[in-house]
């Protein structure tokens, strides 16, 4: 018992990042949708670059596979087959 109350922690004692960072599955459905209208229309914004790029490099928030999605789509944007729009 003594070892479950020290894990919880009390209500108004959160970290920063804990309350300024989206729930974890808002940022998958953002990414999804970003990740599915680029594979639809081929183009990408500089907003959708820099969201990708943040969720790229919040390690914990994306899943394996949602990285080498994300890693596809700036292979292909290298490669002049995703072009950038404003």
């Amino acid at each position: 018992m003594r070892a479950m109350q020290s894990a919880v922690k009390p209500m108004g004692n959160h970290d920063a990042a804990e309350v300024l960072a989206p729930p974890a599955n808002a940022t998958h459905h953002r990414v999804a949708h970003t990740l599915a209208a680029i594979r639809h229309s081929r183009q990408i914004t500089r907003t959708d670059q820099q969201q990708l790029m943040e969720a790229l490099l919040s390690v914990d928030r994306l899943t394996p596979e949602e990285k080498a999605e994300v890693d596809q789509i700036f292979e292909g944007l290298r490669l002049g087959l995703v072009r950038v729009v404003n």
